[in-house]
């Protein structure tokens, strides 16, 4: 790992424990990776290498070097909200651009042969345990031997401008849960992950740490703002544990998100509590090295490793006063615990959250096979080149929208001619309007209670068509008049998002980034969930919009019994 606190495990857990601040380093409050520490590092891996690539590269160079890494049987998964977007401009950028995350991946995975089997994950916030979950599952189903798993974002005014504009930075060293707290910190970072396949009841080295559970939800409440229940983040750890087969009496401590604004901090502890983990001791370690995006999951599921097998718990720093609604057991200094398990969290914008449980445990368990869990294809949904397409039973019904000049007047066509009553479409951007209207498609008539339901997308551009109106914004008006309503449409998952709210929809929702449509993917990954969650019915497909260029391919499978 790779931090403002500086390079290597060993490195960053000695600063925790001598309670540094990669933050409170930086006049602006970013966790910067310090500039002698990214110059190294670009003169030994090359400065034709992006920021974000060269400390991937470098972690992952470690990585490869001190394990056998066989890269026929080895998945690359990259896990970032961002990428390389401080080299975007006004314009669009060519298809080889590295401001593509294909591209960004495949510069990274080709310096050690892995450009064969990459993934990407771009779930805004929770992307680093998403990639972790994802992970997971693809070793389980037995596609793979081995994943590495690269969580990694660098900070830039594109990203700092549009977390001003919803007012949520701190003006000091952020203060998760406690009374005084006022905004979050943003910090970059890189860790990487190389997790094995193992033999159930292999017996394992001592120090072991096995990922034993994890999953992912959706509050479908707002796409900015946490449910106020915590019901969404409540589902996840629920889920997660109930994999893992562990009572909240097996964790030893839960690390949150914890990124000290308001109603996050709120949220969390409603969500703990439902689990029966407001007693556990919790933590949060935002105040060392700000929120670093798609890099946190990762970095900071590596800090739970490390607390497992030393048996020191971290202190959240800076904390003094208890300031949320339910309780929680926090405190700004370190304790050493008798260690077993932990549970670490994350959520984000759309409403997205994850959890996964980590162990310290001599054998691992016997998990189902779920490479045969059969389904049904209920319905698929194509919209492009002004018309919608809908397919069930053999039977297919084309609906052509002619005489539209652009996408916008398209979609509004198809909207009002749809007879729906949602008022909120009308504030969505283009992608989301795409996929909103391809969901009232495929869901029309179709019940199911709101954790039976999972949504899983890919695409290529992620969010650039809204990426280049906000970078338009900061160019032409100056940062301090970023749009929090065009800000908040540059995570390609807030349009799943929208589709999740629309439809009450709590199960899983996670995103991924591809060249091109990989349908069998989206059908394994699908099985997985039939097999490992209460999903019933799995929305699959693609959902890409640049400009003119358009289009949804939806797909609506349903768990049949076996």
């Amino acid at each position: 790992m790779i931090t403002s606190l500086g390079a290597g495990v060993e490195t960053n857990v000695r600063a925790i424990e001598g309670y540094e601040s990669g933050v409170s380093r930086s006049h602006d409050l970013v966790g910067r990776i310090p500039d002698m520490l990214y110059d190294g590092l670009g003169e030994r891996y090359g400065y034709d290498l992006t920021k974000a690539e060269v400390i991937a590269v470098a972690c992952l160079d470690k990585i490869v070097t001190e394990n056998d890494v066989d890269p026929e049987r080895t998945c690359f998964v990259l896990s970032t909200a961002k990428g390389n977007i401080d080299l975007l401009s006004e314009e669009v950028p060519q298809q080889d651009s590295p401001v593509f995350l294909s591209v960004m991946a495949s510069r990274i995975a080709s310096r050690y042969v892995l450009e064969g089997n990459v993934h990407i994950v771009s779930n805004a916030c929770i992307s680093g345990l998403s990639a972790q979950i994802v992970a997971k599952r693809f070793l389980e189903d037995g596609k793979y031997d081995a994943a590495i798993v690269c969580g990694v974002d660098v900070q830039s005014r594109f990203i700092i401008s549009g977390f001003a504009s919803f007012k949520s930075l701190s003006h000091s060293v952020c203060r998760p849960y406690d009374k005084s707290r006022d905004g979050l910190n943003l910090g970059e970072a890189c860790g990487v992950l190389y997790l094995k396949a193992i033999e159930a009841d292999a017996p394992l080295p001592s120090g072991t740490v096995l990922l034993e559970g994890g999953a992912v939800s959706c509050d479908a409440n707002h796409l900015t703002g946490p449910s106020r229940t915590g019901d969404g983040l409540f589902f996840a750890i629920r889920n997660a544990m109930n994999e893992a087969e562990i009572e909240a009496g097996d964790v030893s401590f839960i690390q949150m998100h914890g990124t000290a604004t308001v109603y996050n901090d709120e949220m969390e502890s409603k969500a703990a509590n439902l689990a029966g983990l407001g007693h556990t001791p919790c933590q949060s370690l935002k105040p060392y090295f700000g929120h670093t995006m798609g890099a946190s999951g990762v970095i900071e599921t590596i800090m739970c490793a490390e607390q497992l097998k030393k048996g020191l718990f971290f202190g959240t720093k800076g904390f003094s006063t208890l300031g949320v609604p339910m309780p929680l057991d926090v405190c700004a200094t370190h304790r050493k615990l008798r260690m077993k398990r932990c549970v670490k969290t994350a959520s984000g914008f759309a409403g997205s959250n994850a959890a996964i449980v980590l162990s310290l445990s001599a054998h691992s368990r016997a998990h189902e096979d779920f490479s045969e869990r059969s389904f049904r294809l209920i319905r698929k949904v194509t919209i492009e080149k002004s018309a919608l397409t809908v397919e069930e039973n053999e039977e297919t019904v084309l609906r052509e929208i002619p005489d539209c000049e652009d996408f916008p007047a398209f979609i509004r066509r198809l909207y009002n001619e749809s007879g729906c009553d949602y008022p909120k479409f009308f504030k969505m951007d283009d992608m989301s309007k795409l996929g909103f209207m391809a969901a009232e498609s495929l869901l029309d008539g179709i019940e199911f209670s709101e954790e039976e339901a999972a949504v899983i997308l890919e695409n290529r551009r992620a969010s650039l068509n809204d990426d280049l109106k906000h970078q338009h914004i900061i160019d032409t008006e100056g940062d301090a008049n970023a749009s929090p309503a065009v800000f908040v449409y540059t995570l390609p998952n807030v349009a799943s998002g929208e589709i999740s709210i629309r439809h009450h929809i709590k199960g899983e929702n996670t995103f991924f980034i591809s060249d091109s449509y990989n349908r069998q993917r989206m059908i394994s990954y699908a099985r997985a969930l039939f097999a490992r969650t209460g999903v019933k019915y799995c929305v699959i497909g693609w959902l890409d919009l640049l400009k003119e260029n358009y289009c949804a391919i939806f797909e609506l499978l349903n768990l049949t019994k076996d």
